[in-house]
């Protein structure tokens, strides 16, 4: 599984890039009348705020899970990158699974290079893209060289929903 630190892209190859995964996105068979966003951490994954960060403490030297969610019927999801704006990071590593249990692990991303350039942002290889059908529970753990109180650790994901408009947001109005 690759990371690409930001710096590393151009301007207009992320934005293309952004642009195909909302395409790929939309493009997957449903419903009509339907929108693709930013994801949200609670509005979407369930956390208590919407400020990314660790909602538990993390364990030393080893996984912690961290978000545990069930997707709703008309929502899916798509994680393309991860960032982590904490001054000394501890999480080296973030692992994402699936299924009722969490049982099925679909990728493990290594952050060390990230903070070895001194990044903060990092965007996965198009084929490393982390999709969350309907109804899918979403496990995501962290894994941290030493015990990180709930909050301290400001890591967050970049990624979309898609989901159709409704009570959460109305269908753009022309004027």
């Amino acid at each position: 599984m690759n990371i690409i630190p930001q710096s590393a892209l151009q301007a207009d190859k992320l934005k293309a890039y952004l642009e195909t995964v909302k395409a790929k996105l939309m493009a997957k068979p449903s419903g009509s009348g339907e929108l693709v966003r930013d994801l949200s951490p609670s509005t979407d994954l369930g956390f208590a705020t919407e400020v990314w960060d660790n909602t538990g403490t993390l364990s030393a030297n080893d996984w912690t899970n961290d978000i545990s969610h069930e997707l709703d019927e008309d929502e899916e999801i798509v994680i393309i990158g991860v960032f982590n704006l904490t001054d000394d990071p501890q999480v080296t590593a973030v692992r994402f699974r699936l299924g009722s249990t969490g049982a099925t692990t679909l990728a493990i991303f290594n952050l060390e290079r990230l903070y070895a350039e001194e990044e903060v942002v990092a965007y996965f290889d198009e084929k490393d893209v982390i999709y969350y059908p309907k109804k899918q529970y979403v496990y995501i753990d962290y894994y941290s060289k030493s015990s990180v109180t709930a909050g301290l650790e400001k890591i967050g994901l970049i990624g979309f929903i898609r989901k159709p408009y409704g009570e959460e947001i109305s269908k753009p109005i022309s004027f």
